[in-house]
């Protein structure tokens, strides 16, 4: 009796470490970016700048997203919550709400959405959608961004799990990828 209850507690220990490796395999989109682009016809310059972790079977997400535009006598600086991140391919949307603002006509709050496409592994050719603020839908909507990024990177990874360190895991390579 007594090893048949070790044997019950051993197994049930074991368990719940089962169901955490499982639960941490989990595929995740990885979206990062620093992407600049520049109007010189308007004298006008928006940097964008990203770091988002997203489940691979849902549309839940956490991270960030900024936005900062310069022009002539404008200067926007934006920062807001993702809580939406839509990957197809080597696009990204994603929505979620201000946290941050430097107007007072676009509250903290305030719900955004935007797009971008991973085209190439050094930036070139990239792509950025513009920033819908209070749009009225998120990330499940596909609106494929169309500027092409002057400076920067928009990178886009699959992930069958991240591991302990924070680094994207493939069941194919069975090791980092960058």
């Amino acid at each position: 009796m007594r090893r048949f209850l070790c044997t019950v507690a051993v197994l049930a220990l074991a368990i719940p470490a089962s169901l955490a490796e499982a639960k941490s395999k989990e595929p995740v989109n990885l979206v990062s970016g620093d992407a600049t682009v520049e109007f010189p016809l308007y004298g006008e310059t928006v940097h964008d700048t990203f770091d988002v972790t997203g489940s691979g079977l849902t549309f839940a997400a956490s991270g960030f997203y900024r936005q900062h535009v310069l022009a002539e006598g404008l200067d926007i600086d934006l920062t807001g919550q993702v809580d939406c991140l839509n990957v197809v391919g080597n696009s990204a949307y994603m929505s979620g709400t201000l946290t941050a603002s430097n107007r007072p006509d676009i509250p903290v709050g305030t719900p955004f959405y935007t797009s971008m496409t991973d085209t190439s592994s050094d930036g070139s050719g990239d792509l950025v959608g513009a920033t819908y603020l209070n749009p009225g839908f998120t990330c499940v909507v596909s609106i494929p961004p169309e500027i092409v990024i002057t400076s920067g990177n928009v990178m886009i990874q699959h992930c069958d799990w991240i591991s302990g360190s924070g680094k994207c895991k493939t069941e194919d390579e069975g090791a980092d990828t960058p």
